[in-house]
């Protein structure tokens, strides 16, 4: 859950239809007390004990930003349903009403205090479930937010897990991508249930105290109290009191799996970290479909849920070479932009730490961590394969990092501006390229484009950093021409044409080139994915979906 938002929702109605939703009426025959009639795996999703970001009224999309939407559960449940997963939701009656028992697993998502408690019966029916072999998925979150742990742990403390009141805190930028509370996570047990991963993030999310954590916090962690009579919000303050007691050092269980009795018991510590816009953050997505897979006792299928491939456009954003840009949302942050690539329900945008060759397309932006010689092989080896390679930076601020990258995938770009060319050819020119300072032309600027046709020409502004300064509240674009490939994206101004993007056929493949992005960085798109941008993000929004339509085009499943 992240820190700044604190909604509670209440649906009157047992469906809405919105934002493209799975399935917008309730399961008769479940609400009827009927057994699913399937050989498919059955999932039984609790919407009647919470209906937060629930998969059937929320997701993802373009022009949503409604917190339940952009944190919705579509992705994940999307999934799960185009591979033969029966998910079935209970709306209207508690769960000693139907017929629960008969399901493969239980999704609880996370709850809150606008639904019903469990009631003692169901506490009792739920726990005999699980230890008669049936398998349970809960979500928990930060603190006691919403009253949803001391709802869970008369549920979780008999099968050995407790819901601290606490926010799992780490320090960045090693174990935290923003502040305290958006944590890495590297550290798993062997488990089925942490096969694959390498790292998961939450999003301000709780801790566990339990002897079957499987997913485990850095040792320079700590568990943040809330102070239970301070009732302004769910947090404490972001500091370690000193009291281990009171706020145990790591590492922290953050995700737990135990078996209890016949049955299988998973709990995550983070609602938002398998929300629309952060499920395909590190391996949050993989973490989810092990986790299912695990509890409904189909973990040695192949192949693997968490390996079956997403129908529609696959693109992997780096974020090792990028100090996690995607999910940063300083003056210098992509995160807005990277949530805005997953509002398109054709397009899958994993926020990478490794170069797997699973996408269609790798972009890499603005690189500040240099690249080894086996990463910049497998970066030429997307392209002989007939991928696309886009690097986006801004001219201004070139770093040393994409400069290397530049002569080794592309050693015939050059840049022009203010008459004078600069080139990858020496140390000499190379060097010289961290000091270049095009001009700014403080304008909007029309759009060039085979993106575009003429009625969507769109006027913009490259907006980076410029924008919270004193001296310049006008969006900027930069000064800046290239011969290199064909040009991509282009603006005029005054009879003078100035590049955006540049293409050149590479390979098989084809290596995209942005020479200046600031109209994707938080000043222009805003800091957080709940945010609408302004009229001039706007503009940047439909020249990033325009160009996914590209990218889509070329590679057609």
């Amino acid at each position: 859950m992240m820190m700044y938002t604190r909604i509670a929702l209440l649906f009157l109605l047992p469906c809405v239809l919105l934002f493209g939703l799975l399935n917008c009426t309730p399961n008769d025959a479940l609400h009827r007390g009927e057994c699913p009639s399937t050989s498919k795996t059955t999932l039984l999703v609790d919407l009647y004990h919470s209906r937060k970001q629930n998969h059937e009224a929320y997701r993802l999309t373009k022009g949503n930003y409604n917190y339940q939407g952009v944190f919705g559960y579509a992705r994940v449940m999307d999934h799960l349903i185009r591979n033969d997963i029966q998910v079935d939701s209970l709306r209207e009656k508690p769960l000693t009403d139907v017929c629960m028992m008969k399901y493969d697993a239980v999704f609880i998502n996370l709850l809150h205090e606008d639904r019903p408690n469990f009631s003692d019966d169901e506490l009792q029916q739920l726990q005999s479930y699980v230890q008669q072999g049936g398998g349970l998925f809960v979500i928990a979150d930060h603190t006691n937010v919403y009253r949803h742990a001391e709802r869970l742990n008369p549920l979780l403390k008999p099968m050995g897990i407790e819901v601290l009141f606490s926010t799992a805190a780490d320090t960045p930028p090693s174990f935290a991508i923003g502040g305290n509370g958006w944590i890495k996570v590297f550290s798993f047990e062997t488990h089925p249930v942490t096969e694959a991963l390498q790292m998961i993030s939450l999003q301000t999310g709780g801790a566990f105290k339990t002897d079957f954590g499987v997913a485990k916090s850095s040792k320079s962690s700590f568990a943040d109290y809330w102070d239970e009579s301070d009732w302004s919000g769910f947090y404490g303050d972001w500091k370690h009191n000193g009291n281990v007691a009171l706020e145990p050092k790591g590492p922290l269980s953050v995700v737990a799996a135990n078996t209890w009795g016949q049955g299988r018991v998973v709990v995550a510590g983070d609602q938002n970290m398998f929300g629309d816009a952060w499920v395909h953050v590190g391996d949050n997505f993989s973490l989810f479909m092990n986790a299912i897979t695990w509890v409904t006792k189909r973990e040695k299928e192949t192949p693997h849920l968490r390996d079956i491939p997403f129908p529609g456009l696959k693109i992997g954003v780096d974020m090792n070479h990028s100090k996690d840009a995607p999910g940063q949302t300083g003056p210098d942050g992509f995160y807005s932009f990277y949530a805005h690539l997953n509002r398109d329900r054709d397009v899958q945008a994993r926020a990478i730490r490794q170069f797997d060759k699973k996408d269609d397309v790798l972009w890499l932006l603005s690189p500040q961590n240099t690249f080894s010689s086996s990463q910049r092989d497998t970066i030429r080896t997307y392209l002989k394969d007939g991928n696309t390679v886009i690097l986006s930076f801004s001219s201004d601020r070139l770093t040393a990092a994409t400069i290397q990258l530049l002569h080794s995938i592309a050693p015939d770009f050059r840049w022009e501006t203010a008459q004078k060319t600069y080139t990858l050819d020496t140390k000499a020119d190379r060097e010289a390229l961290l000091k270049l300072r095009p001009a700014r032309i403080r304008a909007a600027l029309p759009l060039s484009s085979e993106l575009l046709t003429d009625a969507q020409k769109l006027s913009l502004g490259a907006a980076g950093m410029e924008l919270d300064l004193p001296s310049s509240k006008s969006p900027t674009l930069l000064d800046i021409r290239s011969d290199w490939g064909k040009p991509f994206i282009q603006a005029s101004y005054e009879k003078q044409t100035f590049d955006i993007a540049r293409r050149k056929a590479v390979e098989k493949g084809e290596l995209i080139i942005f020479v200046q992005d600031g109209f994707w960085r938080s000043p222009t798109l805003k800091a957080k994915a709940v945010e609408a941008p302004g009229a001039l993000g706007q503009k940047a929004v439909k020249l990033l979906y325009h160009l996914l339509d590209y990218l889509k085009s070329k590679h057609k499943q």
